[in-house]
């Protein structure tokens, strides 16, 4: 048998096993469906802005109360208020955010209920920065049991797949409960 033969044998057998690695490295390195469509989340501490694709936010501010109230509406509970006091606006075109409290794998969406007491029912101008809250209603459990690490997400949609969030931490186990906590209308501000 001569050599070159031999190698016209085995060349089949190298470029298969070579396709087989490939393949290998190809699904091992290829992200899942969650990946693919996850947020793309940046952070920033209370207090300073934070700026996503669409819109600018700064945290000012957090509490957490038994009861929500605004002129003509009162929110009460079984759990607990957390209301996350922002400054926002949009960057180049008028839009609006939103935003959900994470505590630990829970994720809780920014309350409708405040009717036009929440910053999310507010349409942000850019440049015209504009002061209003973000209301959460939580299972105490869930307070207790993961509001030391707590997180504010703060979007420019409901759904921010692919798009920016900005994640500030909140220690909510440091924050004193309140009775009640009076909401007032979005407002024009400054930063």
């Amino acid at each position: 048998m001569s050599g070159g033969s031999l190698g016209r044998r085995t060349a089949p057998l190298g470029i298969a096993l070579l396709l087989a690695a490939g393949a290998v490295f190809a699904t091992a390195t290829t992200p899942d469906d969650v990946a693919l469509t996850s947020t793309f989340a940046s952070g920033a501490a209370p207090g300073e802005i934070g700026e996503g694709r669409t819109f600018a936010v700064r945290l000012d501010g957090v509490r957490v109360a038994d009861a929500v109230a605004g002129p003509l509406w009162t929110g009460e509970t079984s759990g607990a208020w957390v209301v996350a006091e922002v400054t926002a606006e949009a960057r180049a075109n008028p839009g609006g955010v939103t935003g959900a409290l994470l505590l630990g794998d829970l994720r809780f969406q920014a309350s409708p209920r405040p009717p036009g007491l929440s910053i999310a029912s507010s349409p942000l101008q850019p440049g015209l920065p504009e002061s209003g809250a973000l209301v959460f209603e939580v299972p105490l459990e869930a307070l207790e049991a993961h509001g030391a690490g707590a997180r504010i997400a703060v979007s420019g949609r409901s759904d921010p797949r692919l798009d920016s969030s900005i994640e500030i931490p909140v220690d909510l186990s440091a924050v004193d409960r309140e009775r009640r906590v009076e909401l007032a209308e979005p407002e024009r501000s400054g930063w």
